[in-house]
């Protein structure tokens, strides 16, 4: 995931298995726009939930995400899903997108 978000260029993208934690009172939908952490390094990333296209509180998801800038991403790697200074879930990535 070397691919920068410029011009042209698109942004870089994954598939993960994750959950909204129940600490959440509203549902979200695709097009929701968290703070990803990844190790140490925080990104906004765009989620497209599919279809349905919302993910109730507690429910699991298995999202595509497309993140603001070029992060070192592997699959197995574990990130949080953050909103408001709160975790609002986690997840772990599957599968990198071209």
């Amino acid at each position: 995931m070397a691919r920068g978000c410029g011009p042209g260029g698109g942004c870089p993208g994954a598939r993960g298995a994750g959950y909204v934690k129940n600490r959440r009172h509203t549902p979200i939908a695709t097009g929701y726009r968290p703070q990803f952490f990844v190790r140490t390094t925080s990104v906004v990333g765009e989620v497209d939930l599919g279809r349905p296209g919302t993910a109730v509180p507690g429910e699991a998801l298995e999202p595509t995400v497309t993140l603001g800038r070029a992060v070192a991403l592997d699959a197995g790697l574990g990130f949080a899903i953050r909103e408001g200074g709160r975790t609002a879930g986690a997840g772990t990535v599957t599968a990198l997108l071209d």
